[in-house]
């Protein structure tokens, strides 16, 4: 894992379409290539057929370019859930959502490791799992740019 720092000067694509007609098309789907291949690795689908009485929650590709403290550049493609698309009583029974601000949560963790004498380091994985695996089955649309 490299430590990096966000990078809001440069332009980032905000849909795949912008990655793939962008001149830095290549680094883009790279970057979604690798995030693939991390997501078929770590077992988190597995392609199936769409049964005729379930519905597929859509996923849009996310662009990140991010600077690594040496000041070389890497790009990121994520993979997310368009959950604005979703009816409360309908296609969902549970949703989490973060309620604290970050800040208030780098605050407290800056408190709490200078009282306790850490070092703190800020690191961002190319893939983390927060959740534990799910009971129900869930299908997701296609990826774009995957056939």
């Amino acid at each position: 894992m490299i430590a990096t720092r966000r990078n809001t000067s440069f332009d980032e694509p905000s849909s795949y379409e912008e990655a793939i007609g962008c001149p830095k098309q290549n680094q883009w789907q790279e970057a979604i290539k690798e995030k693939h291949a991390s997501l078929l690795k770590n077992g988190t689908w597995c392609l199936e057929r769409l049964p005729a009485d379930c519905k597929a929650i859509p996923c849009k590709w996310v662009f990140r370019k991010k600077i690594n403290i040496d000041g070389t550049m890497w790009y990121k493609a994520r993979l997310v859930v368009k959950g604005y698309e979703q009816w409360p009583g309908i296609d969902y029974e549970e949703t989490f959502a973060s309620v604290a601000m970050l800040k208030t949560v780098r605050i407290l963790l800056a408190l709490f490791a200078a009282y306790m004498n850490w070092e703190v380091h800020h690191i961002d994985a190319k893939t983390a799992f927060l959740n534990p695996s799910l009971k129900e089955v869930v299908f997701i649309a296609q990826l774009e740019g995957f056939e």
